[in-house]
């Protein structure tokens, strides 16, 4: 059974495991949902190489830093993100009519 990618509580856990993977192999801490980035130590040059990775994860061109300032928690970020794939999956599946 395939998950449905259009559905945020399918998609969140993923990006919130790969947040949470990504810090614990650059900082060597346990990652919970609720841990602020930037207390935890994610700077300007982390914060860019970890949007750009997690650009790619989701299969994005493009990821702003900005995103951690407006969504500073892992699971803050990682459910914006999923709303971001939902949306953008649902839009390839339903393509509007232009």
């Amino acid at each position: 059974m395939t998950k449905d990618i259009t559905d945020i509580e399918n998609v969140a856990p993923w990006i919130e495991m790969f947040i949470a993977t990504w810090l614990k192999e650059q900082f060597q801490q346990e990652v919970d949902s609720e841990s602020n980035l930037v207390a935890l130590g994610v700077e300007s040059l982390h914060a860019a190489r970890l949007m750009g990775d997690l650009a790619g994860f989701i299969g994005m061109n493009d990821l702003s830093v900005q995103l951690l300032l407006e969504h500073p928690t892992a699971g803050d970020l990682a459910r914006h993100l999923a709303m971001v794939v939902a949306r953008t999956a649902e839009g390839v599946r339903h393509p509007t009519a232009g």
